[in-house]
């Protein structure tokens, strides 16, 4: 507008002058012409936006540590599998309840020496009910089997999901899980005794029973789960990767659970531009090697500043899709007000921000 009026009075309106005016009218249109486009230029706005990075992080992860001291002897899940609630994650033999049972039987072998031929062990073997819950289960578990086959091949036709037969494939390992726990239940029992007397002294024969009863019940708890208490993926926690045979300590955790389908953003915001993006309350989301172009909102920002005079600012996602990953880096592009050119080029030749 500002060159339009100009051009509209030093070159449209004026009324033809005499030939004493027109020298210096001629030399007064240019400069005055040139100005107002100047003029018109530094009131051109001029876009602005400012790009945050950061990295995403699950909302929820769970450490998933082993309850006892002790040695993995059945590992069911692995790193990179999907877990819910429930899921026994691997049995642990309790070293120290192992070390307490040698103890004992040693101590049995001693009674049993002092107590010479005037007592006797007596096998008692496993008991009916745990052979018909083992018989139950494995009857279950070859269903399961059988379930996991006949979705697998129908999978391979694309007639189910994957969720689904992730699911059967879940309850076959559940199954398995039992089994394994049932026939090492089954194994200790096969190994009960009973003391008979037959002229022992009575002080013998009472701390004998009173040793092997102990025992006994050590070895009903000597094997503990692990059990998942939240959804999610396993992801390695500690340097070695989990196997049977490893020995393990409860304060280090095998697993983390990350719950991927909420994520956090972190980021960090210049003291300079704070206030205008704090306003702008949404950016644009481009994910590291993806296309996304979301709109996200944004957190208040911390109350203190760093060491560099920036600010920490969270934004939560939703992905439940699954597309995006703990981990991942990312840029969020968040539009400002526009400015002026001139304010524009002062703050280029002044280096503000």
């Amino acid at each position: 507008r500002p060159v339009v009026l100009l051009i509209w009075m030093f070159v449209v309106a004026p009324a033809p002058a005499p030939r004493g005016r027109r020298r210096w009218v001629r030399w007064l249109t240019l400069p005055a012409f040139i100005g107002g486009l100047a003029l018109g230029a530094a009131l051109v706005p001029v876009p602005q936006s400012v790009e945050l990075e950061g990295r995403l992080e699950a909302a929820n992860e769970d450490s998933l540590r082993p309850p006892v001291r002790g040695r993995i002897e059945n590992l069911y899940f692995r790193a990179g599998d999907q877990v819910v609630p429930g899921d026994v994650i691997a049995q642990v033999l309790d070293l120290t309840l192992q070390a307490e049972i040698d103890r004992l039987s040693a101590h049995v072998g001693d009674l049993q020496a002092r107590a010479q031929e005037r007592v006797r062990v007596v096998p008692v073997g496993p008991s009916p009910l745990t052979v018909r819950a083992l018989q139950e289960a494995e009857t279950r578990h070859q269903a399961a089997s059988a379930s996991v086959a006949a979705l697998t091949e129908a999978f391979n036709r694309r007639e189910i999901g994957f969720a689904q037969l992730e699911e059967a494939r879940g309850a076959e390992r559940q199954q398995r899980a039992q089994i394994d726990a049932l026939r090492q239940r089954l194994a200790a029992e096969r190994n009960r005794t009973r003391v008979e007397t037959i002229g022992a002294p009575d002080v013998v024969i009472d701390e004998l029973a009173q040793v092997v009863a102990r025992r006994e019940g050590l070895e009903a708890r000597l094997r503990v789960q692990m059990v998942a208490q939240s959804p999610g993926v396993l992801v390695q926690a500690g340097p070695e990767p989990p196997r049977s045979g490893l020995t393990v300590q409860p304060s280090e955790p095998l697993f983390q659970v990350v719950d991927g389908r909420n994520l956090l953003l972190q980021l960090v915001v210049p003291g300079a531009q704070l206030g205008a993006v704090e306003a702008a309350g949404s950016g644009t989301l481009e994910p590291e090697g993806q296309s996304d172009g979301r709109v996200i909102a944004l957190g208040p920002p911390g109350a203190a500043a760093g060491p560099d005079g920036a600010f920490p600012l969270t934004a939560q996602l939703d992905n439940a899709d699954g597309r995006l990953r703990p981990g991942q880096r990312a840029t969020v592009t968040v539009t400002l007000p526009d400015i002026s050119a001139l304010r524009w080029l002062f703050r280029q030749m002044s280096g503000e921000r």
